[in-house]
């Protein structure tokens, strides 16, 4: 077999095709196309009828995307074709849209397999098939038979998904094709990462796909309890980046919420079972690229398909290629972002956070070789916040579990013998370090994790004080008599310095005072914090270069004319020493404008950390005037509007790193707006202690959908090419963590509205 890739976006098929792969295509015994599209319907269809034209002979079925795969290349938007041919293997395809899941799976496992049957690929709608009972239903059919594929995406806008047979574009139901052959080698492999976190959960009350109560508690409740208030407000998005895990078959399963209804409950990407044990899930960059892929060192590829979850390529945008590259440097590779992974280990499984891939050959002959690359990354942000959120929920329960488990095996004379050997399973049961210290804070016992974390063993950490392994500042936190959540750090045993987040609390038990105290480590996550920082202070430092650039162009100009001029006037013997003191001193006063530039670009580069007087008026003076040159060649008015001449104490090269990357963002927004009139308004205003600074523009606002997303990490409005998706992010932090004000957006009639809120700065 061969594969053959393209993307087709905006391009011409003929073109891409060649005349070369046209012919080796046409003259294949079977011919099997594979349509990635994130494009709407009208676009997959106009692509399918020159597809069909080309290849009227082909079995052609495909789904839209959460985005495509095209060798380690993942785009959105994009509509990609894989073109399969086969020596030996004949196809067949169809596609079905009952009411029922189940029954659309075992009506095209009835129609579509035979004895001969090595493989079912197929995609089903995302939004509303049951992706489980789908798969049973294949199952129920054809319990022997390997089943890849997965769930249509629509771009994360959970309104719509699309199917494709043959020459028609369906809304709903599902599409599969059979590969049956004697000689055809297939092998599916899966790749997971995502952590469990916490104790386990018992699922009380479900059918089906739809969870009522999680611990007796309503699902929605539940999640609002263990991530908090905020993150389960943005569910079902949410549950996709904290899903939950359970064990089946050997594997994990993650399963990630859909839909949340108006009762409580939810809907999961697949069935979950009264009684069945869960735990919350987060996402670990490490550990989901860890796996090593070593089976494909052994096994015969021609070809690899890759059907991966969604999540994956939200939670890691700008390393996801990693995971694709040991299969494209193996073979051509295609597939796409799913709702919904379909594997098949003793029978076929819904996964959802997965990577699932099948590779397929028509020889058993290996003929390549494998290496995988070391790859070191930190994940989304979002885990931070539902990390914090979380040690203190789980902390409370752990106090509640110990005290009543103290109550039964701890005397006032035997406390230090018996604790040990009555705790060690509970203690080890959860993957946060655990530390148990006396009312004196000295060191009782630790779980395997905390050993793990500090480099010490029990034995080694017995009878210390806890306070000994923290930095100074947290002393006085962690020897509190009342519950605490601080961030600290430590340096273990081999010398690393380590960023926690700790959690500790008094656990009362015949009169005897214990102290719980629990740590997640945050290393990663912290020294993320500084990659993102140092990515975007690269990104502005781009910029400022290009705003230096724009304000040389003119002097440099002049400079020029005024040596050609003199060059001329001696050469024709005009020169005065009157023209050549006058020209002089007009070239030297450009250098010191010159040189006013670069020293204006410095300050604002020259990191303080101090706090100073700032006169807002002047500040915006000298970012504007830096500005200037860029702004008229984007024929950019700005205003500002100050009537107080407000002045705050606040730390200049931080605020004014803020502001110059909104001031860019309305620039770059006024660009490919169809205004005319651009124009840039800051009003500064005084409430109370609160210094308000407004940017507005008028170059049409910002979409609804995109306006929640605005300050994510990575997540940008811009096209490819022209942001990084961090300016908003990180001034959304420097303005929480260092300058202790708010940032807030939202659209006027004529365009976007930035609000800096500096709170108690002292005006």
């Amino acid at each position: 077999m061969k594969t053959y890739i393209y993307n087709i976006t905006n391009k011409d098929l003929n073109k891409e095709i060649g005349i070369e792969d046209f012919k080796e295509i046409t003259a294949s015994n079977s011919t099997l196309i594979q349509l990635f599209s994130g494009e709407d319907a009208d676009k997959t269809s106009h692509h399918l009828s020159k597809i069909k034209k080309l290849f009227p002979d082909a079995t052609i079925i495909g789904t839209s995307t959460d985005g495509e795969i095209m060798q380690d290349v993942v785009s959105t938007e994009n509509t990609i074709i894989s073109i399969s041919t086969f020596k030996a293997t004949s196809l067949k395809a169809m596609h079905i849209n009952f009411d029922e899941s189940f029954k659309n799976g075992a009506t095209l496992a009835k129609e579509l397999v035979t004895t001969k049957t090595k493989l079912l690929i197929s995609f089903a709608d995302g939004l509303a098939c049951n992706g489980e009972e789908f798969l049973n239903g294949i199952h129920s059919i054809a319990p022997n038979i390997i089943v890849a594929g997965g769930l249509a995406g629509d771009n994360a806008k959970l309104k719509e998904c699309n199917l494709i047979y043959n020459d028609n574009v369906f809304k709903g139901g599902a599409v599969a094709v059979a590969f049956d052959s004697d000689s055809l080698q297939v092998n599916n492999l899966y790749s997971f990462g995502w952590k469990r976190l916490g104790i386990a959960h018992t699922i009380t009350s479900s059918k089906a796909n739809r969870v009522y109560t999680i611990d007796n508690m309503k699902t929605a409740d539940f999640y609002t309890k263990y991530l908090g208030l905020d993150m389960s407000s943005e569910l079902p998005a949410t549950g996709i980046e904290f899903p939950l895990i359970l064990q089946r078959d050997g594997i994990s399963i993650a399963r990630a919420a859909t839909k949340v209804h108006s009762d409580g409950s939810l809907n999961f990407g697949g069935n979950l079972v009264e009684g069945e044990q869960v735990y919350l899930g987060f996402g670990e960059a490490n550990a989901i690229l860890s796996k090593d892929m070593k089976e494909l060192a052994y096994i015969p590829i021609e070809s690899s398909f890759i059907y991966s979850c969604m999540a994956r390529r939200h939670f890691l945008p700008e390393l996801i290629s990693t995971e694709l590259k040991p299969f494209s440097s193996i073979s051509p590779t295609a597939g796409f972002f799913s709702y919904g992974e379909f594997y098949t280990n003793k029978r076929p499984q819904l996964l959802n956070q997965t990577l699932t891939a099948i590779s397929l050959s028509e020889t058993n002959e290996v003929k390549h070789t494998f290496k995988k690359e070391k790859v070191s990354y930190t994940g989304n942000k979002k885990t931070l916040k539902v990390l914090t959120h979380l040690i203190s929920e789980i902390s409370k329960e752990n106090e509640e579990i110990k005290s009543d488990l103290y109550k039964k095996i701890i005397s006032q004379t035997t406390l230090a013998s018996t604790i040990g050997d009555k705790l060690e399973l509970l203690l080890d049961t959860v993957v946060e370090g655990v530390v148990i210290c006396d009312d004196d804070y000295h060191i009782l016992d630790t779980n395997i994790s905390m050993s793990k974390l500090f480099g010490y063993s029990k034995e080694e950490m017995h009878g210390k004080k806890m306070k000994d392994y923290l930095s100074k500042n947290s002393d006085t936190c962690v020897e509190k008599s009342d519950s605490q959540t601080f961030e600290s750090t430590f340096v273990n045993k081999s010398g690393a310095k380590i960023f926690a987040l700790v959690n500790t609390a008094p656990i009362l038990s015949n009169d005897v005072t214990l102290h719980l105290t629990t740590i997640i480590d945050l290393t990663e996550i912290k020294a993320k914090d500084t990659q993102l920082l140092q990515q975007s202070k690269l990104a502005q430092m781009g910029e400022m270069i290009s705003m230096i650039a724009h304000q040389w162009r003119q002097p440099l100009n002049a400079i020029s004319a005024a040596s050609i001029k003199l060059n001329m006037q001696s050469e024709l013997d005009v020169l005065t020493k009157k023209e050549v003191e006058k020209t002089t001193t007009f070239i030297q006063d450009m250098t010191q404008k010159m040189s006013k530039t670069i020293n204006d670009f410095m300050n604002f580069t020259k990191p303080t950390h101090k706090s100073e007087l700032v006169q807002l008026d002047d500040l915006l003076k000298e970012i504007t005037g830096l500005m200037k040159g860029q702004l008229i060649s984007h024929n950019i008015a700005i205003e500002i509007n100050n009537p107080q001449k407000i002045s705050i104490i606040t730390q200049k090269t931080e605020l004014s790193h803020v502001l110059i990357n909104i001031i860019i963002n309305a620039r770059d927004a006024l660009d490919e707006s169809k205004q005319k009139d651009k124009k840039i308004t800051i009003d500064i205003k005084k409430v109370d202690e609160n210094c308000y600074i407004i940017i507005s523009d008028n170059g049409g606002g910002i979409e609804k959908e995109n306006i929640k997303r605005l300050f994510e990490p990575y997540f940008t409005t811009k096209k490819q090419g022209k942001g990084t998706g961090l300016g908003l992010y990180m001034s959304r932090k420097i303005l929480k963590e260092i300058l202790n004000a708010n940032i807030s957006v939202d659209n006027s009639t004529d365009g976007a509205v930035f609000t800096i809120n500096l709170k108690d700065c002292k005006l």
